[in-house]
């Protein structure tokens, strides 16, 4: 009775498998199409992020199809000694679709990144993922990204609008608050004297990339784009545009302009050559993008100058030479007169900061940097502006 009985399980198993197996075929016999707009998720980092050679950021296993309607992802495994990927598909009856259909340059048939130089960026496009590589110049500008808010206990730190960390009055400091770009000295005075509510940018994050990457937030970007890019959109206004890379090009002169400090005593030369060294270390180095408007270092400081015709009665004297130089420099490289100047001998209007408050604007299609020196000492300083022209080999 009981070999009867187990030639009957026997029987009925023998059925069930074959049963099962003709269903697995069925299901899996009909090639599937995959949906191009899927391929986004199937990216290991958001479109428009910045990469960099080497990155893995493709995990074909991420999209599996079956074996009998897509013999040729097999075929595209075995060609590209993808071991693993056929060992999988002869145990699970499914293969991933291969690298190389989904993507269309800039990535390897493993996912990685290409080799190349420089930050990539992911893109999207003709319904395919490809990493392109940096162009000759690639700029952004600096953008508001966290927050401190005042409280009636002390400020709150918000990312996105969302609050990250509550911090009492007494715990403001250096530990507890980012302070690269806004001391923490000056965030806690803020706070103990500002109203309930208000807010005020105490870290930038960059975007409005030149290749239209997505945004940088500020852990970034020294991380991505090294310290120098990281101290430069520390030391610069919000909005102003940062230049984050450049290779394979060379610079070319556009204009050279030269003034001279002069006599003054009734401001004090001593205090107004000061300040005219002042305006230069502010400006030297900064970077103009293409249509777009630059200032100079907000960390450089002036030293107010006793003036009866002045706001308050007191001037920053002596950066009017240095203006002129600048003035002179950007206006005969066809630019227009910066805002916050004028024409007179008195290049820079009264109430307006020399460094932030004037912006100069590059009306082209190329981007040009500022240079700025001086030669000499006293009132016989000799202030120069040079412009460079950017341009790609």
């Amino acid at each position: 009775m009981s070999s009867v009985i187990h030639r009957s399980s026997l029987k009925i198993i023998i059925a069930l498998i074959i049963i099962v197996s003709f269903l697995h075929i069925i299901a899996f016999y009909t090639p599937m199409e995959y949906e191009p707009d899927y391929l986004v998720e199937m990216a290991a980092v958001p479109v428009g992020s910045t990469v960099f050679s080497g990155d893995h950021i493709i995990d074909s296993n991420a999209m599996k199809y079956p074996i009998l309607g897509n013999l040729n992802f097999l075929q595209s495994s075995i060609l590209n000694l993808d071991v693993l990927g056929v060992i999988s598909a002869i145990f699970t009856g499914t293969v991933s679709v291969p690298v190389s259909h989904i993507s269309q340059t800039g990535i390897l048939a493993n996912g990685q990144v290409t080799s190349f130089d420089g930050p990539g960026v992911l893109v999207y496009k003709n319904n395919k993922l490809s990493v392109l590589a940096p162009e000759n110049f690639l700029w952004a500008k600096s953008v508001p990204y966290t927050y401190a808010v005042k409280t009636e206990k002390g400020i709150d730190i918000v990312q996105n609008n969302k609050t990250i960390k509550a911090i009492e009055f007494d715990q403001i400091k250096n530990e507890t608050v980012p302070h690269d770009f806004v001391s923490a000295d000056y965030i806690y005075k803020w706070a103990k004297n500002g109203k309930i509510g208000k807010q005020m940018v105490i870290e930038y994050g960059l975007s409005n990339f030149s290749d239209n990457r997505s945004l940088v937030s500020p852990e970034k970007i020294k991380e991505y784009f090294g310290e120098e890019v990281y101290k430069y959109t520390c030391s610069y206004p919000l909005n102003r545009p940062v230049l984050i890379y450049s290779h394979d090009y060379k610079e070319e002169n556009l204009t050279t302009a030269m003034s001279v400090l002069g006599s003054y005593p009734q401001y004090g030369n001593a205090g107004r050559e000061s300040n005219a060294r002042q305006f230069v270390k502010a400006w030297n180095g900064t970077f103009v993008a293409p249509k777009s408007f630059a200032s100079g270092n907000a960390l450089v400081g002036f030293t107010s100058l006793r003036d009866v015709h002045a706001t308050g009665g007191a001037a920053a004297h002596g950066v009017c030479p240095p203006a002129r130089s600048l003035r002179a420099a950007v206006m005969s490289a066809g630019f227009p007169l910066p805002i916050g100047m004028n024409g007179a001998h008195e290049a820079v209007n009264y109430d307006v900061s020399p460094s932030t408050e004037i912006l100069v604007y590059n009306p082209y299609d190329y981007p040009v940097k500022i240079l700025m020196w001086t030669e000499g000492s006293g009132t016989g300083l000799r202030i120069y502006t040079k412009l460079v022209k950017l341009v790609e080999n």
